[in-house]
């Protein structure tokens, strides 16, 4: 049986910050360049930071209210709630000005790396969205 989310888009969106805080013990910020050295693609920390919490009104404060929305299950709100503590305490601590190379190494980061790393291990890859039509949850 297949299960339909509100809005494919946003959990596309959503995946793809998680993954890239996954990938953030190496890869902290994207910055891609046209021939002509024109930015065309940027994304960092406090991106990947709204896109999770700030886009996805009120994930922060209840996960499970997305299930249907932009969630399938209980699984995937209960890592998204706890991907959220381990970076609110990481901003609780010492949020700097510049979120830079040397910072997102530190414990306190890599407690949200692995955050992201069980969540996306939990939610999986993004998926094709003719796989996840708009549609209600059963």
């Amino acid at each position: 049986m297949k299960v339909f989310i509100k809005y494919p888009y946003m959990r596309l969106n959503l995946l793809s910050a998680i993954e890239f805080l996954a990938n953030s013990r190496s890869d902290w910020r994207i910055e891609e360049y046209d021939d002509d050295g024109k930015l065309v693609r940027f994304f960092d920390l406090d991106e990947a930071y709204h896109l999770l919490f700030d886009d996805m009104r009120g994930m922060e404060q209840d996960p499970r209210g997305h299930i249907g929305i932009t969630l399938f299950n209980e699984a995937e709100a209960d890592a998204i709630g706890k991907l959220h503590k381990a970076m609110m305490i990481v901003l609780d601590v010492d949020y700097p000005d510049d979120l830079d190379e040397d910072y997102v190494k530190t414990a306190r980061w890599l407690a949200v790396v692995d955050g992201a790393e069980k969540a996306l291990a939990i939610m999986g890859p993004p998926v094709h969205l003719q796989d996840m039509p708009p549609g209600s949850y059963p």
